[in-house]
């Protein structure tokens, strides 16, 4: 396998879950923070989770739980997904609480089965996409109560471990988490590093090393991306200049930003920005293709309809 990339997930403004419909291409060994709810729709695709390897066709749903590593691949047949990205506070009683929950919802394999009808967590999922596509008050309101039933329904009806996040000793993921959250939450620090090494008891090297063992970029490439996600929520979302978002993210200079945001997104800040304000153009995600809206509006109503 090769090096497994970390993935940020920009959630909605407005609600802490990333909700689109997709024809997958492919997506390579990654993994995220968030909870990964998938459905395929239309076709199918191909889903590793080392060790495990399955197809998933028409009507088949997963949840990828937090920080677990996959890949999925498209196969023969053209398939569109439903995918839904929770944030792990969701699935908190407060931000303190220690606890991971793993959830055991897969339709492919069914081992242990769950105690609901896997067509209501369709039903939720596309609910919210057709939702999400109008502003309306009263829409917002639904969408909250759909992703807060869906939750619901998985500690309700679903299998789940309980697994204690914090000990008296950190184990590697602990450590990793830790690491990952310093720099998520420092990223325009320019002595990150070096703080975080000491933090942990490391020198500067082996936390390279630590980082490129387990997720397979270094210390700098992990603050890198943390600085870019950064600087495209800010561009998305505000007006600030691009001087001010240098500074806040840490970049140093002008030169550098433009620098590693072409490099990380294909095109310019100013570009990514200009694109986010037109909503009817989208910045195209690695390994995601486009689809007929109307079609898939279809889709997602015929599944809402269904009993």
């Amino acid at each position: 396998m090769n090096a497994i990339n970390f993935e940020m997930v920009e959630h909605d403004k407005k609600y802490p879950v990333k909700s689109f419909v997709t024809s997958i291409s492919y997506s390579e060994y990654h993994w995220h923070y968030e909870y990964e709810w998938l459905a395929v729709i239309k076709g199918s695709i191909v889903i590793n989770t080392t060790p495990q390897s399955f197809t998933m066709h028409k009507g088949d749903i997963i949840l990828i739980n937090s920080k677990t590593i996959h890949e999925i691949r498209h196969t023969q047949e053209d398939n569109i997904c439903l995918i839904l990205q929770f944030d792990p506070i969701l699935f908190k009683n407060d931000e303190k609480d220690d606890v991971f929950y793993r959830f055991h919802f897969n339709s492919v394999i069914d081992d242990p089965p769950i105690r609901n009808p896997y067509q209501s967590y369709l039903r939720y999922a596309a609910s919210i996409v057709l939702l999400s596509k109008n502003d309306a008050v009263k829409n917002s309101h639904r969408i909250r109560a759909d992703i807060y039933a869906m939750i619901a329904d998985l500690f309700d009806y679903t299998e789940v471990d309980t697994i204690m996040e914090r000990s008296s000793g950190e184990s590697d993921p602990q450590l990793l988490m830790r690491i990952i959250d310093y720099f998520k939450e420092n990223p325009g620090d320019a002595d990150a590093v070096e703080k975080i090494a000491r933090e942990v008891g490391m020198s500067a090297k082996s936390l390279h090393r630590f980082l490129i063992k387990n997720i397979g970029i270094s210390a700098k490439d992990l603050q890198d991306s943390f600085q870019i996600n950064k600087a495209k929520h800010l561009l998305k979302h505000t007006d600030r200049s691009m001087g001010y978002i240098i500074d806040t993210c840490g970049f140093g200079s002008e030169r550098t930003f433009y620098r590693k945001f072409r490099s990380e997104t294909g095109i310019t800040p100013k570009e990514y920005r200009e694109i986010k304000m037109n909503a009817g153009k989208q910045v195209e995600q690695k390994g995601y293709l486009d689809y007929e809206w109307l079609g898939v509006k279809r889709l997602l109503m015929e599944i809402c309809a269904a009993k």
